[in-house]
C-alpha cells in the first residue's frame, strides 16, 4: 500500500511540476509579446527586428504618458484655490 500511495504522491508532484512549467514559459512568452520581445521564441517571421524595436518604443512611450497624464490629474485634483510662490513654467 505504501508503494502505491508513493507513486501516487510523485505523479501529483509531476503533474504540478509540468504544469508550473508549463506556466511560467506561457507567462514569459505573454511578456515578451506584450513588450515585442518575442523574436527569438516564436516564429514570426513577417515582423523585422527593427519592427519590433519600434514597436516596443512605442509602446513604452505612451505608457510613460499614460503615466505622466495620470500624475497631473492626480495633482489637479489635490489642488485647491489657494495661492502659490511656485513659478509656472514656461517653455
Amino acid at each position: 500500500m505504501s508503494n502505491n500511495n508513493e507513486s501516487i504522491k510523485t505523479s501529483r508532484v509531476a503533474a504540478v511540476s509540468t504544469k508550473v512549467l508549463t506556466d511560467s514559459k506561457n507567462k514569459i512568452k505573454a511578456i515578451a509579446e506584450k513588450f515585442s520581445l518575442y523574436g527569438k521564441i516564436t516564429h514570426k517571421s513577417e515582423e523585422t527586428l527593427e519592427t519590433r524595436l519600434q514597436a516596443r518604443i512605442t509602446q513604452k512611450q505612451l505608457l510613460e504618458q499614460a503615466n505622466l497624464e495620470q500624475i497631473i490629474k492626480l495633482s489637479y485634483d489635490l489642488c485647491h484655490d489657494e495661492p502659490t510662490r511656485i513659478p509656472i513654467l514656461t517653455g
